[in-house]
């Protein structure tokens, strides 16, 4: 045994010194001019990527700056593709999905501009990783079926098999057990016809979707094929998640004592990765079969972990939520600023009109002079003119930001102030409401006809809204939100549309 550690290490060793290795060679790489630009940036993205994305997500954000950089410089936008779709990775890692969808959608936008099809499938597969983690299923679908149809043209085996992995996952958290074990299935084909085989996460949503299903025995053997697979692969935290699978088929068997056994051993791998979401699981089932063995006490030990795991991830997600506010925040400066951008612009163009107002009555009392230079001036101004209409039109509809983002009277005064002070309310009302069977009937419906029937319904709520001097704050989906006491009788009528 010892003799087997030792060899261990030094492997360890070997793999390390082998991967700092590697990345002084890609960032020498990068710091040679003599280089063509295009060896440089992939040497650059491998030494990001392999350096800092998933141990240090921070720093990637910023190396990738230099790349942005190094695109801009060379004009080369498939560099400035890869590096939003890097920073968008490297911000997902650390959670925060909003900057990641920003970053995605960036890189998206030019992948699609650009025509390179492989970084459409990459953006839309990260795009709708994100709408998965948010529980919005039908986003999510839409984005992995629209990557899974470019795999499918660009003959991208690994691509069409992680696209239909994807699928499945959805639909598994839709409990849609059939077409999960569907898509789950033609994912794991694919894959077996590579030389790598099936990948243990294939075969441990395989097994979970057998397990769901009450086909134990099938179950199992997925979950085992997974520990094995975990093994080769050096995936600890799928061996983790493979001993939690089999424990799953335990518990739903009543085996309470084998199911314990399972669990502990992947419990206590996935505290050593710190994986707290996969831990939640293992130890909520733990404490369900001690209490189904009466064993109290040690199911109350397991409770209490529990609570404190998921007030651990409670602290992660309003992190999360500070930060999108800290996103929405920004947008709403970004607005402000372009509103004063325009309004000096449309100065300008004032000025200007001012200027050929006085040239052009100099030229009438020139007399003759008016008539030769008619032809031309008047085109001119007429183009002022134009201009200061496309000025208004554009200063209109950010003004109409601000007040669809925020209250008039908060608007008004990050306009003249650039911030807005905190303001107490001692007694409001908030209104959240939803449509019941919202998501059976959106997919009987297409996509104009449910946003139309949307539309329909939110300018019923703004007509209420705007009678009873009600504040709207936003709609998400099929959810309306809005608030009654914020505001004064004179601001409530401007309901924000």
């Amino acid at each position: 045994m010892k003799s087997g550690r030792i060899l261990l290490v030094l492997l360890l060793v070997a793999s390390n010194l082998q991967a700092q290795t590697d990345l002084d060679v890609a960032f020498a790489t990068w710091k040679n001019p003599s280089k063509s630009n295009a060896q440089r940036s992939e040497a650059y993205l491998d030494y990001i990527w392999d350096g800092y994305v998933y141990s240090n997500p921070d720093s990637a954000i910023i190396l990738a700056e230099d790349l942005l950089l190094f695109a801009k410089k060379t004009k080369d936008r498939r560099i400035t593709e890869l590096a939003y779709n890097v920073q968008g990775v490297a911000y997902y890692v650390k959670g925060d999905n909003t900057r990641a969808l920003e970053r995605w959608n960036r890189s998206l936008k030019i992948a699609t501009e650009i025509k390179h099809k492989s970084g459409i499938s990459s953006s839309l597969t990260n795009i709708g990783n994100i709408y998965a983690d948010e529980a919005q299923h039908d986003k999510a679908l839409s984005y992995y079926k629209r990557g899974l149809v470019i795999n499918k043209e660009l003959d991208n085996k690994n691509g069409m098999a992680q696209s239909l992995s994807n699928i499945g996952s959805v639909y598994f958290a839709k409990k849609d057990y059939p077409k999960a074990r569907e898509y789950f299935l033609e994912g794991s084909a694919i894959e077996e016809k590579s030389k790598y085989g099936v990948s243990n996460i294939s075969l441990s949503n395989l097994g979970g979707v057998y397990s769901a299903q009450g086909d134990f025995p099938v179950a199992l053997d997925y979950f085992e094929r997974a520990l094995a697979a975990a093994k080769v692969e050096g995936d600890v935290q799928g061996e983790a998640l493979a001993f939690v699978g089999v424990g799953i088929v335990k518990y739903r068997q009543e085996a309470y004592t084998e199911a314990i056994a399972q669990f502990e051993v992947g419990y206590d791998i996935l505290k050593e990765i710190n994986a707290l979401g996969d831990q939640k699981e293992a130890c909520d089932f733990l404490y369900k079969s001690h209490r189904a063995l009466g064993n109290n006490e040690v199911a109350l030990e397991y409770l209490e972990s529990f609570q404190k795991i998921d007030q651990e991830l409670n602290r992660e997600e309003t992190a999360q939520q500070i930060q999108r506010m800290e996103f929405a925040e920004q947008t709403i400066r970004d607005s402000i600023y372009q509103v004063d951008k325009d309004r000096a612009i449309a100065e300008d163009h004032r000025e200007e009109v001012r200027k050929k107002d006085r040239t052009r009555n100099w030229l009438m009392a020139g007399g003759l002079f008016v008539l030769l230079l008619a032809g031309s001036l008047f085109p001119r101004v007429r183009y002022i003119r134009r201009s200061k209409a496309t000025l208004q039109v554009e200063k209109d509809r950010s003004e109409n930001l601000l007040l669809n983002i925020l209250p008039a009277d908060i608007a008004a005064e990050l306009k003249e102030k650039g911030s807005a002070e905190a303001k107490d309310f001692e007694q409001i009302s908030i209104l959240f409401t939803d449509f019941k069977g919202f998501t059976a009937a959106s997919e009987k419906l297409s996509a104009q006809d449910l946003v139309a029937e949307l539309n329909v319904c939110f300018g019923a709520f703004d007509n209420i809204m705007e009678k009873y001097g009600i504040e709207k704050i936003k709609t998400i989906g099929d959810a309306y939100m809005a608030a009654g006491g914020l505001t004064s009788s004179a601001d409530s009528a401007k309901i924000r549309r």
